[in-house]
């Protein structure tokens, strides 16, 4: 609202670019500092930042906003990114069909409360101490992490304890005899890479068509905090029976679930450009991305041997998702020069595909 949603594919093309070389350094670092102390360190760095632009909005900077949309989405990429590994590095393959669903099971409780207490606080305070607030829960998930260390496996703490970095190169020579070799590290490297190409165009019809529903910022906020808020709780009750799904269908038939209401959203978006398929689509894909989608695409890396799990994990979760990331923010932002938001869908349509 302060800056313009017409500027997004731009913002978000910027925001690939910075995700590209961010995930690059700590990619490289998954074998040089332990996930468990990189995740409370990015933890306890948003929280500290959070307070910083904060005392930054009174000078009316306006590139400020773009900045705190960056930054914001760096925080929730990098959050998964990190914790992930750590929950792949505590469990094994068993141990993770069983307890990923409930992990997720967590974090959407956490994301029912936050987004459902956003307009609630927005009614008492301004929007922008909605950071302090923000930076707040951020440092107090820094502290609770700060005891992961103690278990993880003793093997994994002594061997991961001074290694260095390699580069992309070293890494494409490492990794390609695995492609070779196994289906599985082929069709993961599809999983990582399709649906980033596929979530800037449904993000960006989705705020486009939300920005041109609500008129101000606070029916903005409201809108976003019961709209996620309601996305959650739905997702939260689809994820209790997310272990009888995997058991009944397996995990390759549960994950075509999202791609095929991928195909329902954008044919709507070709019909109807308006709230109600923006709301259904979001909605549904956040869900299943959610609900089923990460954890039984989490649970896949556990199905690779040990000895290759950490390098095949870092390069697609890396390398792969930076240039996903980078080639939809990229096509985005040059077929929003020539086309209304709504025809973006036909890529939708042949990604999801």
């Amino acid at each position: 609202k302060r800056f313009g949603v017409e500027y997004l594919p731009l913002i978000t093309a910027v925001n690939a670019v910075v995700t590209f070389f961010l995930l690059s350094l700590f990619a490289g670092r998954i074998g040089r500092i332990r996930g468990d102390r990189q995740l409370v360190l990015v933890l306890a760095g948003y929280a500290g930042l959070a307070l910083v632009l904060r005392l930054l909005v009174p000078l009316d900077f306006k590139l400020l906003y773009p900045l705190i949309y960056v930054l914001k989405s760096q925080f929730t990429v990098l959050i998964a990114f990190i914790f992930w590994n750590v929950a792949n590095d505590l469990f094994s393959t068993r141990q993770s069909k069983r307890l990923f669903p409930v992990i997720t099971a967590g974090g959407l409780l956490g994301a029912i409360a936050g987004n459902l207490a956003t307009p609630a606080l927005n009614m008492v305070l301004p929007t922008d101490e909605l950071l302090p607030v923000f930076s707040l829960f951020v440092g107090l998930a820094a502290f609770g992490s700060l005891r992961l260390g103690r278990y993880l496996p003793a093997s994994l703490v002594k061997t991961t304890a001074g290694k260095k970095g390699e580069s992309l190169v070293s890494e494409l020579r490492r990794i390609r005899p695995l492609f070779r070799q196994s289906a599985l590290v082929r069709i993961l490297l599809l999983l990582a890479l399709l649906p980033n190409l596929v979530i800037p165009i449904l993000n960006y019809q989705f705020s486009f068509v939300a920005d041109m529903s609500f008129a101000s910022e606070n029916s903005l906020i409201s809108f976003f905090g019961y709209f996620r808020g309601i996305q959650n709780g739905i997702a939260l009750l689809l994820s209790l029976m997310m272990g009888r799904l995997y058991g009944r269908f397996g995990l390759a038939v549960s994950l075509m679930f999202h791609p095929a209401n991928y195909l329902l959203v954008f044919a709507g978006f070709l019909v109807r450009f308006d709230l109600v398929t923006a709301v259904y689509g979001n909605l549904s894909a956040g869900i299943l991305r959610r609900a089923v989608n990460t954890p039984a695409g989490n649970a896949l890396y556990s199905l690779l041997p040990e000895k290759d799990r950490v390098l095949v994990r870092s390069f697609l979760r890396g390398t792969v998702v930076r240039v996903g990331i980078l080639a939809g923010s990229a096509l985005l932002w040059f077929s929003n020069m020539v086309m209304h938001p709504r025809y973006l869908a036909c890529y939708g349509l042949l990604f999801a595909g």
